[in-house]
């Protein structure tokens, strides 16, 4: 909370029309709270809880575009955080309207992971693009301050991670490289190494290079595990398990008999930790997609059992979130129960719907294993090239 455009008063708003003493004092007592330990849920709610004093309260703008930043913030907090996405509106338009280009550029970064976090992925990506755009300018007349490095740094990464789920690759690849030359000129963004090789994994497993991105994953998993939220940190424990399972599966379906138990042990290892950390941190997203995958696991150790109630369960509710990435997940373990007994008019039947759902919210990408799984079926694909 160092960038002065969001500080909480200063002596050159007191001469503003409708400047407010109090409201001074509520952000104040809003950056306080922030500033005791930012990784705690617990202070945004301390923080939001400063400004309901002042809720109604006449204010100048300055101070409007302060107090909507920091409840914009404390609503982003929120699962699903769409309830800020009114006062991010509100103070972009007051951004625009006093022409501070920090505040635009922080606010569509914000704006941004907001979009992303309720699927609505092409907007988050339009939000970044504008973002970068201002950042660009600037660049061209001085030299980028180092918040402003920092904030051209995760609208990169942030855009990068949107290109892949929407199914361009190649813009994917671009943006992490333009990332990657970056991460050195922003030394305290301590995430941004990690984040990096987050994407790289996810980019690297969809094309099938599973052993480079399971080393990138494992070590995003750490660097997020020091420095990242329970809930990341949950996630992406939860792709390393996943990866791992892709080269377990690989390695039975050709006949190898070490490789596939050292690859279950990794998922399980990892799955154990992802499900207790979510847990933990009451973050049901990321425990719901670890039961999936957990599920997964449970299929390639041949354990019996039909868990195809269960995943239709997690489906549902899902669904009920809105939450189309971990829907679409639960229905292609669906379709690989199916498939591993033999039933593949049920198997593609689920693959479709995983496709479909993938389909409604444009995140593409993460249809591949839906996709490779009727590729599978219908003969398109043989069993060496799984999963």
């Amino acid at each position: 909370m160092d960038d002065g455009w969001y500080r909480p008063d200063d002596e050159s708003w007191h001469g503003d029309e409708d400047y407010n003493p109090a409201v001074a004092d509520a952000l104040r007592c809003a950056h306080e709270s922030l500033a005791a330990n930012p990784k705690s849920a617990d202070v945004y709610a301390s923080a939001l809880a400063c400004l309901e004093f002042v809720i109604d309260a006449p204010m100048s703008k300055r101070q409007r575009l302060a107090y909507l930043f920091v409840r914009s913030l404390a609503l982003a907090t929120y699962d699903p955080p769409s309830p800020a996405l009114d006062p991010l509106d509100e103070a972009l338009e007051l951004a625009i309207e006093r022409d501070i280009g920090r505040a635009q550029e922080d606010l569509l970064l914000l704006r941004a992971s907001v979009n992303h976090a309720i699927l609505q992925v092409p907007d988050a990506i339009e939000d970044l693009r504008d973002c970068l755009g201002l950042i660009a300018v600037q660049a061209e007349h001085r030299e980028l301050t180092p918040a402003e490095r920092d904030t051209r740094l995760q609208a990169l990464l942030q855009r990068a991670g949107h290109e892949f789920l929407v199914g361009d690759p190649e813009s994917c690849e671009q943006l992490l490289d333009r990332a990657a030359v970056l991460i050195p000129q922003v030394p305290g963004n301590l995430l941004a190494p990690s984040t990096l090789a987050w994407t790289r994994a996810l980019l690297l497993r969809w094309r099938g290079q599973y052993e480079v991105a399971l080393h990138h994953a494992m070590a995003a998993a750490e660097g997020y595990a020091r420095h990242g939220a329970p809930g990341m940190t949950s996630r992406i424990q939860g792709i390393v398990a996943d990866i791992a399972l892709d080269l377990a599966e690989r390695a039975q379906h050709n006949g190898q008999e070490l490789a596939p138990r050292a690859f279950l042990d990794i998922a399980e290892r990892y799955l154990q930790s992802a499900i207790e950390v979510a847990a933990a941190a009451d973050f049901e997203s990321s425990q719901t997609m670890a039961f999936i995958t957990h599920a997964r696991l449970r299929q390639l150790q041949h354990e019996p059992g039909d868990r195809s109630d269960w995943l239709q369960e997690l489906a549902d509710l899902s669904l009920q979130h809105a939450d189309m990435a971990v829907a679409a997940q639960a229905y292609t373990q669906l379709g690989r129960e199916h498939e591993a007994i033999g039933d593949d008019e049920a198997a593609s039947a689920w693959y479709t719907k995983a496709l479909a759902v993938l389909k409604e919210s444009q995140l593409s990408a993460l249809g591949i294993w839906a996709q490779r799984g009727l590729w599978r079926i219908q003969g398109e694909m043989s069993p060496d090239e799984r999963p």
